[in-house]
């Protein structure tokens, strides 16, 4: 077993969260040709110096490297950090750290654009993540993210497929928490519905059972 020495400045479930992260680093990847990446995409252009939280291998952020100045990918697994950094050989304005979200190693207002997807819901305390984020943001810059539902039937599956302990939480709670970081919403999107509620005619009344939900916000 790895010494918890390994995992600097990280709770036990923290730990817990990286661990499973390393085991799987060589085979996990985000495809940039998902739907949550298209609000990327159309802001990526605008903004100057990009950060990604929660870069797993660098799949998609290493595809979004030519269309900015600079972008840097954080994530708290070694094997994953290792992995984006192999994989990005030859790449000048992409870099790799690893570090943990509620402690990012930047300066103040270092960067314009921040995005996280597939990544929030391990932390526990959301509020200190968002309070991290806007403080590395420049001044109205943006942060596109997603965040799980609580009320979504796929938690329990997920919770079950993965068994990494995950913090799923509500739209209400989240807006609270993003007003009292200094964050003004532009955006809510409901993503990853549950099968039933494919049908365009019953998305709505059933919004609350989407998997996760996609936010863009501004630092105010």
């Amino acid at each position: 077993m790895e010494e918890t020495t390994n995992y600097p400045e990280m709770s036990k479930e923290e730990r817990e969260v990286a661990r499973w992260h390393d085991k799987y680093a060589k085979e996990y990847s985000h495809s940039a040709s998902d739907e949550r990446y298209k609000f990327v995409e159309e802001r990526i252009r605008t903004y100057h110096d990009v950060l990604n939280l929660g870069c797993a291998s660098g799949t998609d952020l290493i595809h979004f490297a030519d269309k900015c100045e600079s972008i840097t990918g954080v994530d708290f697994s070694k094997e994953m950090i290792t992995e984006a950094k192999r994989k990005s050989i030859g790449m000048k304005n992409v870099s790799f750290v690893r570090a943990n979200i509620l402690k990012l190693p930047f300066k103040d207002e270092t960067f314009n654009l921040t995005y996280s997807f597939s990544t929030l819901y391990y932390i526990k305390d959301l509020k200190k993540a968002f309070k991290e984020v806007n403080r590395v943001l420049k001044n109205d810059g943006v942060f596109i993210f997603d965040f799980g539902n609580k009320y979504s039937i796929n938690n329990y599956w997920d919770a079950i497929k993965f068994k990494v302990p995950q913090h799923n939480t509500t739209l209400p709670e989240v807006r609270k928490m993003l007003k009292q970081t200094g964050f003004k919403e532009e955006l809510v999107r409901h993503y990853q519905l549950h099968p039933l509620t494919r049908k365009r005619n019953v998305i709505k009344p059933l919004n609350f059972m989407c998997f996760r939900r996609l936010m863009i916000v501004r630092k105010e």
